[in-house]
């Protein structure tokens, strides 16, 4: 049976040839200094609106992709503009997508630290870090279970990232990898639905599809000891 185009692909084809308008307004009001502030003003200056999610955790988000993928070079204006620019369009396409039915899947990459310059690859965060072979470097393994994925960003510095993926591109681009006879296979409208699903895409997961950045349980824990260490100073 040929593969039928759904929702997802249209979004996915939004984001990544639509061009942003917004560029032009970007270079002329907005100067990047090394912090969440600056982020955060220019994504408002794009056309953040609120219906497009959680300000704070979009920020996070335009961070950690800015820098998992130019490293330092992630604070210059050449780098940031077109980053911010696409982050609030591939917002808007899933807005899109919501609100014409297509169902979200929600996905968990534990790192066990974070390594700027080497998450992110020409738009896409993909393996990188610790706890993935070296095949798999440019794939990004994922998983359904969030205590799974919190397991393997255990630790002071671990990281876990939340993606929100429409349905139909899970469906096209998800390969299970955590199955008894240890072979790959493609996953099925039932499988992902399970909530058990652990595996990758091959080609890493557009930027846009992440949501939110957490600091790991571990990496939590050592910040309250740190601060009720400092209060009774």
């Amino acid at each position: 049976m040929a593969y039928k185009p759904q929702v997802g692909d249209r979004v996915f084809d939004m984001m990544t040839t639509a061009a942003d308008s917004t560029d032009v307004d970007l270079e002329k009001g907005v100067e990047f200094d090394k912090s969440t502030e600056s982020i955060h003003t220019a994504l408002m200056a794009a056309g953040f609106a609120p219906g497009l999610g959680n300000i704070a955790d979009i920020t996070d988000a335009t961070l950690y992709a800015l820098e998992g993928e130019f490293g330092e070079a992630a604070w210059s204006a050449a780098a940031a503009i077109p980053i911010i620019g696409q982050m609030v369009a591939g917002k808007r396409a899933l807005k899109v997508a919501k609100e014409s039915g297509e169902e979200m899947v929600t996905l968990y990459r534990g790192v066990d630290n974070w390594y700027p310059g080497r998450m992110v690859k020409e738009g896409k965060f993909i393996g990188g870090g610790g706890h993935v072979a070296a095949s798999e470097k440019k794939s990004l393994w994922v998983t359904q279970q969030k205590g799974y994925a919190e397991n393997i960003a255990s630790g002071e510095h671990g990281v876990l990232l939340e993606f929100e993926v429409p349905i139909s591109y899970v469906r096209k681009g998800f390969v299970k990898t955590a199955l008894p006879s240890g072979k790959l296979k493609k996953v099925t409208s039932k499988g992902i639905k399970e909530g058990n699903e652990v595996g990758l895409f091959p080609e890493g997961l557009p930027k846009e599809f992440l949501k939110k950045v957490h600091s790991s349980p571990s990496k939590k824990k050592y910040d309250l000891f740190r601060k009720a260490f400092r209060t009774r100073k």
